[in-house]
Parts: C-alpha cells; sequence; structure tokens
C-alpha cells in the first residue's frame, strides 16, 4: 500500500540513513589490501550500492516529511533501481561466500557488523519499504533494461579509470580476461533486470488505482 506522509516509512529512513551513513565512515576507516589500494573504496560495488540506498532513502525522508507528491515517480525510479543493485549484491556475494569465499574476497574479510549492515541491510530495508509503502512499479521494463544496462557500463567504465593495466579488481572474480570480463559483466546486468521483474510482477498494479507519472 502506497503512502504518503508515513510515519513508519520515514522511521524507516532514518534508520537505513543512521546506519548506512555510520558504515560509509567505518568502510572509509579501513585499509585495503595493498593489491586493492590503487582502486579505492570506490571500487566497490557493495559501497556504491550503499550510496543509491542512502539516496533513495534521503528523497523518500524528503517525499514523507514534506509531502511532495512531484518526487512520487523519482522515488519509484530509484526505489526499483537500487532494488536492483542491492539485489545483485546480495545475491552474488553471499551466493559466491557459500560456494567458495576466495572468488568474492581474500584474506579474512570485515568485521560481522559491517557485512551484515552492506550486505543484508540495504536489500531488506528496500523490500520492506518497496511492499508496504509505495505502489507497484509503474516503470516499464524497457526502461529498466535500459537502465541497468547503462548502469552496468558505467561500472565497467568506472572500473577502467580507476584500476590499470597490472593491477587487480575489486573481486577475484573479475581478474580474468577482458572478453570474459565483459560475459560476467552482461550476466550480471541481465540478473539486475531479472530482479526487476520479479518484483514488479510480485506487486501487479491494482487496475483502479491512480497511477504514477512522470512529472517535468
Amino acid at each position: 500500500m502506497s503512502s504518503i506522509g508515513s510515519k513508519l516509512s520515514l522511521t524507516l529512513s532514518y534508520v537505513v540513513i543512521t546506519l548506512g551513513s555510520r558504515t560509509v565512515h567505518q568502510l572509509l576507516a579501513l585499509e585495503l589490501p595493498p593489491e586493492l589500494q590503487e582502486g579505492g573504496h570506490s571500487q566497490f560495488l557493495t559501497n556504491l550500492a550503499l550510496y543509491v540506498t542512502i539516496f533513495y532513502f534521503s528523497l523518500n525522508a524528503v517525499y514523507q516529511l514534506f509531502e511532495i507528491r512531484k518526487l512520487a515517480y523519482a522515488r519509484q525510479f530509484v526505489n526499483a533501481m537500487a532494488i536492483s543493485l542491492e539485489f545483485i549484491v546480495t545475491y552474488v556475494y553471499w551466493g559466491l561466500r557459500l560456494v567458495n569465499k576466495d572468488l568474492i574476497m581474500k584474506g579474512p574479510g570485515i568485521p560481522l557488523s559491517i557485512d551484515l549492515t552492506i550486505h543484508a541491510l540495504p536489500f531488506a530495508s528496500l523490500v520492506i519499504d518497496y511492499f508496504c509503502f509505495m505502489d507497484p512499479w509503474t516503470i516499464s521494463k524497457k526502461e529498466a533494461l535500459v537502465t541497468t544496462s547503462l548502469m552496468a557500463a558505467a561500472y565497467w567504465w568506472h572500473l577502467k579509470r580507476l584500476i590499470s593495466a597490472e593491477g587487480h579488481y575489486p573481486y577475484p572474480f573479475l581478474d580474468v580476461d577482458d572478453w570474459l570480463r565483459a560475459v560476467i559483466f552482461a550476466v550480471v546486468s541481465l540478473l539486475a533486470f531479472a530482479a526487476f521483474c520479479l518484483f514488479k510482477q510480485l506487486r501487479q498494479p491494482n487496475a483502479n488505482a491512480p497511477k504514477v507519472l512522470k512529472t517535468n
């Protein structure tokens, strides 16, 4: 059920913004392994997805607090893209960690509290917000496919800009030839789009419900 001016949605936003911002501060204070220092903290998709999640809940807080209805479509669009991103982060991280930890990280990893805050809390909070405080997405599958493809291309370019030819990628499974890395990016992009389709399908819009339209 969609709601504007919802105290529960606003409270959820405050919690995620507070915990997320504190986690960003903790992450930036962590020293990276020598082989990853070249790319810095912004090379990790997990961190970038967390920034998007914090941005979404900041937008949602403004939407709920000031009841700005013109933000409805922007809120919906950012929520959809954030869920798609965080699905990839959660699915790939925990999936590879269970199968072979060395594919996703080297060494002991990060403290459990930070681990859960960046690899579980964002996705869970976005899903709760989507199912409890938002109408079904009116974003088309075409828009979602184009956007998820552009996000994958942007991340590819971002890593190429940060990491030299001799450098290491943030995740060991990406330390492969360019053609295979391109295949991985394509598959991940399709998974993000599939996540969008799944969540859109799980909440079919009510035919009698008013549509959320784009505003200029």
